[in-house]
């Protein structure tokens, strides 16, 4: 009777272990998927048209999908020119694209500046266009391989995804947008 006692005690310690390993991977997992979803991911980036800034394959970015609402909080900062972003295609939606936000609602915007272009947007790659109200103009830094607001136009905000904090691999880098609008040296003069 002993054996046979000794031997159910040792199957219920072990399956009591098992459970509670179940139930802490699951926290994990759970855990996992919150930061990913809530707070940021890493992920690599892949093709040209953010190069120079971006390699077209082999970075490895974090991108912060913190909430960017105008706040005090040093976390929170709403969007601005010269961001690096993550955002839903606006006609491929299982696809996403990285771009810089180059401008914000009420701004306008030359379609195509450099002509590099034979079509481009709606417009055949001339003119200028008005951002509306809740979108923003994205586009790539390599300007002749890129798929970007000149061909789809504005894009809601809505569809950005998160904004690039930093190159993680090969070498850090860190993105803080340093870019200066041209108001901004209006207002301080």
């Amino acid at each position: 009777m002993t054996f046979f006692r000794r031997v159910g005690e040792k199957l219920y310690v072990q399956s009591r272990l098992l459970f509670q390993a179940s139930i802490v991977t699951v926290q994990s997992a759970c855990i996992l998927h919150l930061i990913t979803d809530r707070i940021g991911f890493i992920q690599e980036c892949k093709g040209e048209s953010m190069l120079p800034t971006l390699a077209p394959q082999g970075d490895w970015i974090y991108y912060s999908r913190l909430p960017y609402y105008p706040s005090t909080s040093f976390l929170c900062a709403p969007f601005q020119r010269g961001d690096l972003v993550i955002a839903t295609h606006p006609y491929l939606p299982d696809r996403t694209v990285g771009k810089r936000i180059i401008a914000m609602e009420g701004d306008t915007v030359e379609v195509d500046p450099g002509n590099l272009r034979a079509v481009s947007g709606k417009d055949g790659g001339k003119g200028w266009v008005r951002v509306p109200k809740g979108h923003v103009w994205l586009q790539g830094d390599n300007l002749s391989n890129s798929t970007d607001s000149r061909d789809y136009g504005p894009v809601p905000m809505a569809l950005i995804l998160a904004r690039v904090e930093g190159r993680i691999w090969p070498t850090w880098t860190d993105f803080k947008n340093n870019l200066r609008w041209h108001r901004d040296y209006e207002e301080d003069t």
